[in-house]
């Protein structure tokens, strides 16, 4: 063999692993796209479970004859209207600050009111809107997982580019 065939046949070999390598990189990006996909999904469940089951709270204050403030009922419409499915990422951020004000205000006034700490149905209430709390930060835990891993090939040195054309790009942790 010539040097010159030598040659060749080292970069066709280098490109062909350089290939190979990119098709793997790009194919476990798309496995991680879809795993975070399914947590997503995962998620949306979840805060729809957390919606319902505060709003059942909501209506037992109201039937018990509680009077709210202006800004509570306004917190907690926003929390009635509030479309848990085909979450987005950004929306999440959001839709976690909205609960967590919500949930203040519902906490001040159970503590506020005596009947409700009494009461079992409000009891067994707040027990499931905690464990639902728990599964929710367990979600988010998830999703950051995949997150990492999402990141880490997206960002692989020399393949990099590749996965930037397909639109691929670093993504914020959820809180």
């Amino acid at each position: 063999m010539t040097p010159i065939q030598i040659v060749s046949l080292v970069l066709s070999i280098l490109a062909a692993v350089y290939l190979a390598v990119m098709i793997f990189v790009i194919s476990t990006i798309g496995h991680f796209v879809s795993r975070m996909r399914k947590v997503m999904i995962g998620i949306s469940i979840v805060l729809s479970e957390r919606k319902e089951i505060f709003l059942s709270i909501v209506d037992d204050f109201q039937n018990m004859g509680v009077s709210f403030r202006g800004s509570d009922i306004a917190v907690f419409d926003q929390v009635r209207a509030m479309q848990a499915d085909h979450l987005k990422a950004r929306d999440v951020s959001e839709i976690s600050a909205l609960f967590r004000e919500a949930e203040s205000r519902l906490r001040f006034l159970f503590g506020k009111n005596p009947w409700a700490n009494k009461s079992a149905k409000q009891r067994e209430l707040w027990s499931t809107l905690e464990e639902l709390d728990a599964n929710y930060r367990q979600t988010i835990v998830n999703y950051n997982t995949e997150l990492t891993g999402y990141n880490y090939w997206v960002k692989v040195p020399f393949c990099h580019w590749i996965p930037w054309l397909f639109g691929f790009r670093v993504r914020e942790k959820l809180n």
